[in-house]
């Protein structure tokens, strides 16, 4: 018998109805989602299940808070190192190429290289900073971590150094450097765009 019980990758409207089935049947409705989430991929997470976790309080276990070690500073030069993961998972080099094709290599390269320095002009490592990001969201109730290394969960954990520090300021910064935030929509009675979830949840710190 279970009386908690989430999703996994489940689409906004997939929720929507299996609570709505619980609530009919008066059974333990779903309580939490396991999406991906990281500064890579954002929309839908701040997009997409926004609703989700406004009007059920749904809480949520991200996976891939680091990009599948892209956000490791390791494939900053965007090459792929020997031993890495994406040498030793050819089936996961199509996330690399999105990223560090051709077309898009010099670009991210920019972005991966001036958060990079970002995070060290703060004291943490790029990890750590990525990471810190991504739990600063208040909508991330748990992240999920892989490590290869015992030393990476040490480095790892420094992200709640990050978290204690985050700031408006810091928020706007990372923005100015990745300019991905997913379109909030347009509110039709004012004209102007909502306020992204994610910084609504961060005014409430």
């Amino acid at each position: 018998m279970a009386f908690y019980w989430g999703t996994s990758e489940w689409s906004a409207a997939r929720i929507q109805q299996a609570i709505g089935i619980c609530e009919k049947l008066n059974l333990h409705k779903p309580i939490v989602e396991q999406p991906q989430y990281s500064l890579l991929c954002r929309d839908n997470f701040e997009k997409t299940l926004a609703d989700t976790f406004s009007q059920h309080s749904y809480g949520t276990t991200i996976w891939s808070p680091i990009a599948m070690g892209l956000l490791s500073g390791k494939y900053n030069d965007g090459s792929i190192p020997e031993g890495s993961r994406f040498a030793e998972t050819p089936y996961l080099r199509g996330f690399f190429e999105k990223f560090f094709g051709e077309k898009n290599r010099e670009e991210t390269t920019k972005k991966f290289v001036a958060f990079d320095a970002l995070a060290k002009e703060n004291g943490f490592t790029m990890p750590q900073f990525a990471l810190g990001w991504a739990i600063a969201n208040k909508d991330v109730s748990t992240a999920l971590m892989g490590f290869s290394k015992v030393s990476q969960i040490d480095d790892n954990l420094g992200a709640l150094n990050v978290l204690a520090k985050w700031s408006q300021d810091l928020e706007d910064k990372v923005e100015a450097i990745f300019k991905n935030q997913p379109d909030s929509g347009l509110n039709a009675r004012t004209w102007k765009n909502f306020t992204p979830r994610r910084q609504v949840q961060l005014h409430k710190q």
